[in-house]
């Protein structure tokens, strides 16, 4: 079986393997081949306890790209900032 798998490293320098299509399918290495490394281990577990227990080997998943605005002061701080005098702006900027 093939898998998709998303790696990152967390804030700590950490780099965490993830599964998608096994629900709550992680593992975790110092380096990212590390990571990878061991979210095999991972996924042939997770399969493994999910057909002991009956459940669907995987679930469908899907990426969707979406757009959030961000920023210091979203859209409506922003407006509000606008249209207020200085001094109000400067209490609200901090």
């Amino acid at each position: 079986m093939r898998f998709l798998i998303t790696i990152f490293q967390d804030e700590d320098g950490v780099y965490i393997a993830e599964c998608p299509a096994i629900p709550g399918c992680v593992s975790q290495g110092q380096t990212e081949t590390e990571a990878q490394q061991n979210i095999h281990a991972a996924i042939r577990e997770c399969l493994a306890v999910r057909a002991e227990k009956g459940m669907p080997l995987t679930v469908p998943t899907r990426q969707i790209e979406v757009e959030v605005e961000w920023g210091p002061h979203p859209a409506s701080t922003r407006s509000q900032v606008a249209l207020g005098n200085d001094s109000e702006c400067q209490a609200k900027l901090g």
